[in-house]
């Protein structure tokens, strides 16, 4: 399983270089984070993969638990998720509506 993962590490590196430091982790560095996760925490960092001419847009996310870590990469709506994080911060900032930003946040 770790071997998939750093594959799937190393061929996302190297078709989007900007997030190739992100794969300089160690597996020590890995291991260590790991060790220190409380039970049933899960850590989830997304990379965006897009603008890439003919490669389709995709988020990939690294799920980190305390007993493995997995990446799973799925299709990306760049405009979709643009158009929520523009509603989603006019939420946050509309002082007439302080609980509204509970509809956009579930999306």
């Amino acid at each position: 399983m770790q071997t998939q993962v750093n594959q799937q590490a190393e061929t996302i590196s190297h078709r989007f270089l900007e997030v190739a430091e992100l794969f300089e982790f160690q597996p020590t560095d890995i291991a260590k984070l790991r060790a220190n996760i409380p039970a049933g925490t899960v850590i989830i960092q997304p990379v965006l993969l897009t603008d890439v001419s003919n490669v389709p847009d995709e988020v990939a996310l690294f799920i980190v638990t305390k007993d493995k870590v997995t990446v799973t990469k799925q299709p990306f709506d760049v405009k979709a998720f643009n158009v929520l994080v523009t509603q989603y911060r006019q939420e946050l900032t509309d002082i007439r509506f302080p609980n509204k930003f509970r509809s956009t946040s579930a999306k």
